[in-house]
């Protein structure tokens, strides 16, 4: 092992770094794909297939793309104490609501008497039309405090409730952890070469380093895809103790909601890939070479409590549940789409 494919493990955290840096030549896109599919099966039916297809796209997605993640990943959503205190609640015919207490501070003029500022305040001083209160005119300085007393608002005898399909509110809390994620939409054909790789911390003595290298130059020789052999390292790697699994979590916690729905939510994920492919004809087709690898703990936490909803008709209609929690984990997620576009015909 030369010292510059040493240091580069030592510096890449890991074997990965030996997978892109000891093969004899640069990796190229889809380094070498040879796919054969034989069938032969023999049951109550027994199938031949033999496909060969030459397409002629008009336009073209090529994708090479390398994601690495090195360590821990934590999100969290804390929701505490959301109070939704309807005016009206349980109680029939007329309501009293006291309109509390208005402070007002004025500049005014000796001369003239006038007072200048700004606000409703400055208009009742001039007016001298407030019914209740204390008035300080002592130097320039003008002090108001208004007791604006109360008012009576008329309401409904024998209601005293709202309709949750339209009163109700709700309380949104989402924490999503991901490492890697790939999102590829095209209306043409796609080729896709997608390394994904999640690790936590490593500690590579020279043995480990002379390892893995050695292991790096038999697969590289070997005409092996570049991803493949990074995960071929990393995996013995982490099999060796070299590199240690990362901590990939999310939590999501919401408590003491009064009148209102929730929506809890908590993802953790390593490695995720999405591709879509709308497209017709001889574009409608896809591939792919991917490659996903995580060392790691992934965990989600979802959590709901001390909820409390009253005065509201129509609970049982809403179309969402009052309380919705989940809780979602995932080490390596993959999801292609291959479809036409949909046609709307309009008459």
């Amino acid at each position: 092992m030369t010292s510059k494919f040493k240091g580069a493990l030592l510096a890449g955290a890991s074997g990965l770094a030996v997978a892109f840096v000891m093969t004899a030549q640069p990796a190229q896109a889809f380094d070498k794909v040879d796919w054969t599919w034989n069938a032969d099966v023999t049951q109550r039916v027994r199938a031949n297939v033999d496909i060969n297809i030459a397409l002629d796209p008009t336009g073209l997605a090529m994708v090479e793309d390398l994601q690495v993640s090195i360590g821990d990943l934590t999100a969290r959503s804390v929701v505490n104490g959301v109070n939704n205190n309807q005016p009206n609640t349980g109680g029939t015919g007329p309501q009293v609501v006291d309109l509390g207490i208005l402070e007002f501070t004025g500049t005014r003029d000796l001369q003239s008497g006038e007072v200048t500022s700004t606000g409703i305040a400055t208009d009742v001083a001039n007016e001298s039309t407030f019914s209740n209160g204390t008035v300080n005119t002592l130097g320039d300085g003008v002090t108001m405090n208004f007791d604006l007393g109360t008012i009576t608002v008329a309401a409904q005898p024998g209601t005293g409730s709202f309709n949750a399909l339209s009163d109700l509110p709700e309380v949104i809390s989402a924490a999503t952890a991901v490492a890697n994620n790939t999102s590829i939409q095209a209306d043409t054909s796609v080729q896709l070469h997608e390394g994904q790789f999640a690790m936590g911390s490593s500690n590579v003595s020279d043995s480990d380093a002379n390892s893995l290298g050695e292991l790096g130059v038999v697969l590289a020789n070997g005409d092996v895809n570049s991803n493949l052999i990074g995960a071929a390292l990393i995996g013995t790697g982490a099999l060796t103790g070299a590199i240690k699994p990362a901590a990939i979590s999310a939590v999501s916690s919401v408590a003491n909601v009064l009148n209102a729905s929730v929506d809890s939510a908590a993802t953790a994920v390593a490695n995720n890939l999405t591709v879509t492919v709308e497209a017709v004809g001889d574009d409608r087709a896809l591939i792919a070479d991917v490659v996903q690898v995580a060392i790691a703990d992934v965990s989600a936490t979802s959590s709901v409590s001390n909820l409390n909803v009253n005065s509201y008709t129509n609970l049982g209609r809403l179309d969402a549940p009052m309380v919705s929690s989940v809780a979602s984990a995932l080490g390596n997620n993959k999801s292609i789409t291959v479809r036409a576009p949909v046609v709307v015909v309009t008459p």
